[in-house]
């Protein structure tokens, strides 16, 4: 894996990588750092060329060290389409949209679901909760519904996929529930194990 380290970009601490942590000491978010020059001495046109069209073609930019924890469903790779119209209204010669629509989820989340799951995987996460009402929601249900399905011996419990906290405006998109994960309302008790 070419990760140097985890770094705060308020305060600048610095953390380990491959480890269980999500945020700062300081509460911000944590960026993933690269050894870049390594990157760039392994990785070329050439051997994107040779890769399946996926996200993954990128590995060495993403933070996974073990394929075996990869968990994907053919995200990636959506394709620009023309949109003359559109670009005719608002005086672009040349626009083009990126259709996400195509993703397994049908929403560009399903990117940072791949990742963020695959990574859950690797450090030994059984249980992931986020609070949504939309398709971040449908993305990692889907996404912990396959790493499930990926390890015969039950990495995430069925009936722990994910769980989804509405935020009290309902559930927006139908892929967040078609895989079943369990559901909390605004009041209830998050289940935690320690």
């Amino acid at each position: 894996m070419y990760v140097t380290h985890l770094e705060c970009p308020q305060c600048a601490n610095r953390y380990e990588g491959g480890r269980r942590i999500q945020v700062c000491d300081c509460g911000a978010p944590l960026l993933v750092r690269y050894d870049l020059e390594r990157v760039d001495a392994v990785l070329d046109k050439d051997v994107l060329r040779g890769r399946a069209a996926s996200l993954w073609r990128y590995r060495e930019l993403l933070p996974v060290k073990e394929s075996a924890n990869i968990v994907s469903l053919g995200e990636g790779m959506t394709p620009l389409v023309r949109a003359p119209n559109l670009g005719r209204r608002f005086g672009f010669e040349n626009l083009f949209i990126k259709d996400e629509g195509i993703i397994p989820t049908g929403t560009f989340k399903a990117r940072g679901a791949a990742v963020g799951v695959s990574c859950a995987r690797e450090v030994g996460v059984d249980t992931l909760a986020m609070p949504t009402n939309g398709n971040a929601g449908g993305a990692w249900a889907a996404y912990c519904a396959a790493a499930r399905q990926l390890l015969e011996t039950g990495w995430i419990k069925p009936e722990e996929e994910v769980v989804l906290l509405n935020t009290g405006t309902g559930l927006k998109y139908p892929q967040t529930v078609q895989f079943d994960p369990p559901l909390l309302r605004p009041g209830d008790d998050l289940p935690m194990d320690g």
